[in-house]
């Protein structure tokens, strides 16, 4: 199947009170807009994008030299959203099985739920996002006087992607019709054609509201965020500095490694690492190298937050648990996190340390090493 979508990104946003229409407001680190392209565009079959914007916008926004606007064909809007769609649907090649209808106005559209509604209008020709109605809906009188209560078990919210077989949305577009068209199913519906529902199961609202805004803001971060994890332990050996979170520790003994062996700091490092998908210390610092013989480990973190920035991730928290019998770590935990903080250039109070003891069990127990275990977030693209 070869597909295209129309992404709707005309109106002028006058409800939510801001000068720029909300389509083109950075949200989340990027446009609104680019959130429903990118989706789209990571969906294979989905072979032509076609943006409607407003017209004067149009030359500015193909000036505009990146990848994923390469990909992109522009439409003018139109005066109503009727107009806005027919123009999108001019430009859509002959060859295209199904047409894609979707708001730029909500941006946390999964991709799993776009494969959903294409599956089934796959099969019936016609299908539409819906989520559930969770109030109770009245039906009103022009005075606001309640005439009935409807039954919410069949009612829903409609939604969009609502996707077409490509003639049933030309033809539905072919005839202007008189009174508001508020979606692209209602043209079907007078056209006697059956439109399937299919309920979302990610969070799908459009954005009208400031409060819309500030709740899709949040959703994406979360969307975003990657999880990492951490774990090191090196033994004791005489003759060896006890170095901590870059703190030097008085002690009869250090740990055995072959830069400081910072087991702490080691730990953290990998969590980092590991959450944003890229290797571990023994591939960025081998222990075969006699560059790193001895080196500070806070250099080495201050080597892995260029790693994350390069590839432009952001640190969101940071938890660290080291395990020892001795020495007790406590009175250095806000030295710790002093040298973390400034070699990750990261506020001090979103990092964790914590320190416990293995219950005289195993080899810590033992007294013979020390353990580190790290958790860590950070956003991506």
């Amino acid at each position: 199947m070869k597909n295209a979508v129309i992404i709707a990104a005309a109106g002028s946003g006058k409800r939510f009170g801001h000068k720029t229409p909300k389509q083109f407001l950075k949200l989340s680190g990027k446009p609104m807009l680019t959130w429903s392209v990118e989706t789209f565009a990571s969906i294979k079959s989905f072979k032509q994008i076609i943006v409607v914007v407003p017209e004067y916008m149009i030359e500015s926004l193909r000036k505009r030299k990146n990848n994923l606007l390469n990909k992109v064909e522009f439409a003018p809007g139109g005066k109503e959203r009727f107009d806005s769609i027919k123009n999108g649907l001019e430009l859509i090649k002959d060859d295209v099985d199904f047409v894609a209808v979707h708001d730029a106005a909500r941006p946390l559209i999964s991709k799993r739920d776009i494969l959903a509604v294409l599956k089934e209008a796959e099969k019936t020709k016609a299908s539409i996002a819906v989520e559930k109605t969770k109030d109770t809906i009245k039906l009103v009188s022009a005075k606001e006087q309640i005439l009935k209560t409807l039954d919410r078990k069949v009612l829903r919210n409609a939604q969009t992607p609502q996707i077409f077989e490509t003639k049933l949305l030309k033809k539905a577009y072919s005839k202007r019709i008189t009174g508001e068209t508020t979606d692209d199913s209602q043209l079907a519906e007078r056209l006697k054609i059956k439109v399937s529902a299919v309920e979302t199961k990610f969070p799908n609202f459009k954005v009208t509201a400031k409060q819309d805004f500030v709740l899709a803001e949040k959703l994406l971060k979360r969307r975003k965020m990657y999880i990492g994890f951490g774990y090191d332990v090196h033994r004791f050996k005489k003759g060896r500095s006890l170095v901590l979170g870059g703190v030097k520790i008085q002690s009869p003994k250090g740990l055995d490694g072959h830069s400081d062996a910072d087991v702490l700091l080691h730990a953290l490092m990998d969590a980092l690492l590991g959450a944003a998908g890229l290797n571990d210390i023994g591939h960025f610092f081998p222990n075969a190298d006699v560059a790193y013989k001895n080196i500070s480990s806070l250099l080495l973190l201050e080597y892995v937050y260029k790693e994350l920035k390069k590839k432009k991730y952001k640190i969101n928290n940071i938890d660290v648990t080291v395990v020892a019998e001795s020495p007790k770590i406590y009175p250095f935990i806000d030295d710790m996190k002093t040298n973390i903080s400034k070699a990750l250039k990261f506020p001090k109070q979103r990092i964790g340390i914590k320190a416990t003891t293995n219950e005289k069990m195993g080899f810590i127990g033992r007294g013979e090493g020390v353990a580190a275990m790290a958790a860590a977030s950070i956003f991506g693209k």
